[in-house]
């Protein structure tokens, strides 16, 4: 599926849909934060993602609003050297936040855009990093875009979609796997991350 098309789809789909479909991607790229957070513990970036599936089923925009700011509020959310590891974690942040403002209600279609290329885009990177083509990190995503709303427009709603879900995605899998070859691959010292 091109990239035109997912936006395609994307914009067709209804606003309850949008919220489940954001917080999906959100949820698929914890390995990333997981992986490369240096001051937050991943600990509250999964909390987060949990607390936008419960929103997902019973919506608060104020709350939403409120988990939006704590998000932005990390320090990985303002780094922006992408020579560090917490960059990678910074762009994972971008994917919960956009998710958050999909539910805060402000403008919603354009939040869960943001959230599906954010997705896309940190995958796209580390294809990058590593020479893929073809079998790319960023087809496995897209893919799993795609299946998201395939479900949702099959009308399983939440319940073809959900926390358990997304994480079980093969991109979840793939990202678990990848992430130790990207910290080789940039020669990053991991060993100051505090232990959670």
């Amino acid at each position: 599926m091109t990239a035109t098309e997912l936006t395609d789809r994307i914009q067709r789909t209804d606003p309850a849909g949008l919220a489940v479909f954001a917080t999906s991607c959100a949820t698929r790229v914890a390995p990333v934060f997981r992986a490369f957070a240096r001051s937050t513990n991943p600990a509250v970036f999964d909390k987060w993602v949990e607390e936008l599936w419960a929103l997902v089923d019973h919506p608060s925009q104020q709350r939403a609003q409120e988990l939006a700011a704590e998000i932005e509020d990390v320090p990985e959310a303002s780094v922006d050297d992408s020579e560090r590891p917490d960059y990678y974690a910074m762009r994972a942040l971008s994917a919960v936040a956009y998710a958050a403002q999909t539910l805060a209600g402000e403008d919603p279609k354009q939040a869960v855009l943001w959230a599906s290329e954010a997705t896309l885009s940190l995958l796209r990177d580390f294809d990058h990093v590593f020479g893929r083509s073809g079998d790319t990190l960023e087809a496995a995503e897209a893919a799993a875009q795609a299946e998201t709303l395939d479900r949702l427009d099959a009308g399983q709603g939440h319940l073809g979609v959900s926390l358990e879900s997304s994480r079980a995605s093969f991109v979840v899998s793939l990202l678990n796997q990848v992430t130790d070859d990207l910290v080789r691959a940039h020669d990053w010292d991991m060993s100051g991350r505090p232990d959670w």
